[in-house]
C-alpha cells in the first residue's frame, strides 16, 4: 500500500478498500503470469486507516508526512495479527511480504520486528530511512530473502538516502540472498509510446509498474514473480 490509499482514520469518510486495490493494481496477482509462477497464491490487500508509517495512529494524511522519519508503526501489531488470522483461514503455509513505498516501509518494518515469520520481502521504492535502521536491524535482515525494486530518477525516495546505503550494509554484513533491480528510470514496456515513438517514462517513484507486470529481474536472467515462485513453492 502506497501512503496515498491511506484510509481516513473515522468510520463516516472511511476510504473503500478498492482504492488501495486499483490504485496498486493488485488484481495482477491473480492473473496468470503470478498464480502460474507461484502454484496459486492468496493475495492480502491490506489498508490502514492513515498510513503505515504513522507512529501513534493520528497523523492526518498530507505534506507533513513526507518527512518519512519514523521508525516505529502504531499498525505492526495488529497487520501481523491480520496476516495470521487470513493465513490460518486460507492454510497458506508460506508468506511473502511485498509493498510500494509506504508499504515498502511497512515491509521493512515486518522484516525487522518479525523476521522469522514470513519467507521473503520485496520492498519497491521503499521509504525506510537508512539513517533510521539500526545495526541490529542489518544483522536481523541480512539472512531473510530480499528483493529490492526501486529506480535512480526516484524523486520522492531518494536512493541514495534511502535503498542504496542500506542494501550496502546489508551486503557488508554478508547478506547472501539479496536482488536487486534498479533501472535508471521508469519506461512503459507494454507498447506504450510518446509523441516521439520512445517508450514512455513515468514518475520514478512508480517502479511499483514493473513489478506488477512483472518486468523486474536479475539481469535479465530471473523475473521477480519466479523468484517469489522459489520462496513459496
Amino acid at each position: 500500500m502506497a501512503r496515498g490509499e491511506g484510509g481516513s482514520y473515522t468510520t463516516k469518510d472511511a476510504t473503500d478498500l478498492k482504492v488501495c486495490e486499483l490504485a496498486g493494481d493488485a488484481s495482477f496477482f491473480l492473473g496468470a503470469d503470478f498464480q502460474e509462477a507461484t502454484g496459486g497464491a492468496n493475495v492480502l490487500v491490506p489498508m490502514c486507516p492513515t498510513y503505515w508509517m504513522d507512529p501513534d495512529g493520528t497523523k492526518e494524511i498530507g505534506a507533513e508526512c513526507l518527512d518519512y522519519g519514523y521508525r516505529e508503526s502504531a499498525y505492526t501489531k495488529s497487520l501481523v495479527e491480520l496476516i495470521d488470522k487470513v493465513k490460518k483461514e486460507t492454510g497458506s503455509e508460506k508468506v511473502v511480504i511485498a509493498g510500494y513505498s509506504n508499504g515498502g516501509y511497512m515491509a521493512m518494518n515486518l522484516a525487522m520486528e518479525e523476521a522469522g515469520a514470513y519467507d521473503a520481502y520485496v520492498p519497491i521504492a521503499e521509504a525506510m530511512k537508512n539513517e533510521y535502521i539500526a545495526d541490529e536491524d542489518i544483522g536481523v535482515m541480512k539472512d531473510l530473502p530480499m528483493y529490492f525494486i526501486f529506480a535512480s530518477s526516484d524523486p520522492t525516495v531518494d536512493p541514495d538516502t534511502y535503498e542504496r546505503p542500506t542494501i550496502q550494509r546489508l551486503m557488508d554484513a554478508g547478506a547472501k540472498d539479496i536482488t536487486v533491480y534498479n533501472p535508471d528510470k521508469v519506461l512503459d514496456k507494454n507498447g506504450i509510446k510518446d509523441e516521439n515513438g520512445d517508450p514512455v517514462e513515468y514518475n520514478g517513484h512508480f517502479s511499483w509498474f514493473d513489478f506488477v507486470h512483472n518486468q523486474a529481474h536479475d539481469e535479465g536472467k530471473q523475473t521477480v514473480f519466479d523468484w517469489i515462485g522459489e520462496k513459496v513453492k
